[in-house]
């Protein structure tokens, strides 16, 4: 089978789902003060203890800030105001305070603090309102407050290194300066991040400027993985429903089409939408409803394939589209086929074996063989075996 991808999604360096990663950098989160308002949103993939994490400041100064011990103030400490403050915004109880050697289950997001947050404003948690249990961590800790500055210069480039003790390929460092004019303050302001690209990246420390394909932002027109966002002036949490839908891979194996897929804002009781056009430029139609996010669907017709996954807000974000050519396939016809079948594509066939329904050989035809080779074959009900290069192919036929 043919086929080729017309868009290309996450990839195969990575399996989706198997690296815990930071989302979201919270850089102004409720004003233009540096400090406690800073945050950190995760999400937890496969799942990972808190004790696991740990956060490096490798420029301009090496400053471990938070490991297990998150630099020797423990994470068993809970701002309980802000905690039922959102909770109350949120109607139920969502958001749940955690400290160190807790387990963090999979597919869930997690907030951490640079700082103990005993300041208001609070953050609006209503973006995340609905997102299942939202789990957070206060690091009272000042070697992390004000470590995310609204602007950076070259001499403050601000590099984060993460990463998971025992999971050494999800490490992480994000790499920002100059995201903004210093003349520009508003509140809501976040770094938006690619996990594809930045998972696994450690470059760029040292205040060197990273390669190109580093997990790396400077401007508007020098970013790769990591871009800036902002949700508004009531100092706003980014929310699942700007999320998109992470593609672990979509490609087709065989005449096979095959995907992982995971996001959805954290909504993974989502179904997909298997959508086809003819042509490059068709229209796009409905041909499966309902799948799951990790799934196959065979595939007959050459054309393009696309998968889609619905977002909330009633937004839509679609897979890479794969191309599929169906090879010609030889087949005996009519059938029934009085007086003996034909065959397509017969120069695809080096061998036919025609067997009774006993399992016994009635006829063993080799190449080169001819479209009306079983022509004049005896009434009867057989199981035909074409042998092709792409394998064998059985067929069962009456000749009445």
């Amino acid at each position: 089978m043919r086929y080729r991808t017309i868009l290309v999604g996450i990839g195969l360096a990575w399996a989706q789902g198997s690296c815990p990663y930071v989302r979201y950098i919270l850089y102004d989160a409720c004003g233009s003060s540096e400090g406690n308002d800073e945050l950190l949103i995760f999400w937890s993939g496969p799942g990972f203890n808190t004790d696991q994490l740990r956060i490096y400041f490798p420029n301009p100064d090496a400053t471990l800030w938070c490991n297990s011990t998150c630099g020797g103030n423990t994470l068993n400490q809970c701002n309980n105001a802000l905690i039922n403050d959102w909770n109350t915004t949120c109607g139920a109880t969502v958001f749940q305070c955690v400290g160190s050697n807790y387990n963090i289950p999979p597919n869930s997001w997690v907030i951490l603090f640079t700082g103990y947050q005993n300041t208001t404003p609070y953050p609006n948690p209503t973006n995340l309102c609905g997102a299942g249990t939202v789990y957070v961590m206060f690091a009272n800790n000042t070697n992390g407050a004000g470590r995310y500055l609204n602007n950076p210069t070259d001499g403050q480039n601000r590099r984060t290194a993460i990463s998971f003790t025992g999971m050494p390929a999800c490490s992480m460092t994000v790499n920002y300066r100059n995201i903004q004019p210093s003349s520009v303050v508003r509140n809501g302001n976040y770094l938006v991040i690619d996990p594809n690209i930045c998972i696994g990246r450690t470059e760029g420390q040292n205040n060197v400027a990273p390669s190109s394909n580093a997990c790396y932002f400077q401007s508007a027109t020098n970013r790769n993985g990591v871009d800036t966002g902002n949700v508004g002036t009531n100092c706003p949490l980014p929310g699942p429903g700007i999320l998109p839908i992470l593609w672990a891979y979509t490609h087709i194996e065989g005449s096979t089409l095959v995907w992982h897929a995971t996001g959805l804002g954290g909504d993974e009781g989502a179904r997909l939408t298997l959508e086809y056009a003819p042509h490059a430029g068709g229209e796009w139609a409905v041909i499966a409803t309902g799948l799951p996010l990790i799934g196959r669907y065979p595939l007959e017709r050459s054309g393009f394939y696309r998968l889609a996954a619905p977002l909330r807000g009633g937004e839509v974000e679609y897979s890479p589209v794969v191309e599929f050519r169906a090879e010609p396939l030889p087949t005996l016809y009519p059938n029934p086929a009085p007086g003996g079948p034909y065959l397509s594509y017969p120069e695809l066939v080096y061998q036919i074996e025609v067997l009774d329904m006993r399992g016994a050989l009635v006829y063993r035809i080799a190449a080169p063989v001819a479209e009306d080779a079983l022509r004049g074959l005896p009434s009867g009900l057989y199981l035909v075996r074409l042998f092709t290069v792409q394998g064998e192919r059985a067929q069962r036929l009456l000749v009445p």
